[in-house]
């Protein structure tokens, strides 16, 4: 039950500190062009191979070598995950397996969904944080910077809320206790 608030306390110290390098790239490119491009060309190759080469000696681990280490009751899950690897290996490298609708469930290294959210916001950041250094670069005012980032949450809060409203469906899990 304890799970959700510490991915979100996760989510949120690695987006401070995500903001807080970037902004500092970014002043330190200055008015260069090319060093802006440069900087936000190594945003995303520095994130991807930072994550993914560890992630996949995982997923090479779950094909190759867990499926034989032990065996038991519950060792049906490892196989099943194991099986699901070897097929949609390509999809958790590319951090899409929880957008992607496929088939049959990906669960290919199961806790790694957490991965794919922060990837994606990740990706979708500098959409955020190129605006907010520019309003603030050229004004010297926060406010213009403040109010750029109240306007994007407000505008994924109101998605959020349109599709759960649309789909009739609950923003979270619900974990309910017996008795």
């Amino acid at each position: 039950l304890n799970a959700l608030p510490s991915v979100d306390t996760f989510f949120l110290m690695t987006g401070t500190l995500t903001a807080y390098i970037f902004f500092k790239d970014l002043e330190r490119a200055g008015n260069n062009g090319k060093k802006h491009t440069i900087t936000f060309i190594l945003y995303y190759v520095h994130r991807y191979l930072r994550i993914s080469v560890l992630y996949a000696i995982v997923i090479g681990l779950t094909i190759a070598v867990f499926p034989y280490m032990s065996s038991g009751p519950h060792w049906f899950y490892v196989l099943m995950e194991s099986d699901d690897c070897r097929k949609n290996w390509w999809l958790n490298l590319l951090y899409i397996q929880t957008v992607v609708k496929v088939d049959e469930p990906v669960i290919c290294v199961g806790v790694s969904w957490y991965l794919v959210d922060d990837m994606i916001f990740h990706w979708v950041s500098p959409l955020v944080f190129y605006p907010m250094f520019y309003a603030f670069y050229k004004t010297k005012k926060h406010i213009i910077s403040f109010l750029w980032w109240l306007l994007v949450l407000l505008l994924f809060t109101f998605t959020v809320f349109y599709v759960f409203y649309t789909t009739k469906s609950p923003p979270g899990v619900f974990n309910a206790i017996e008795g």
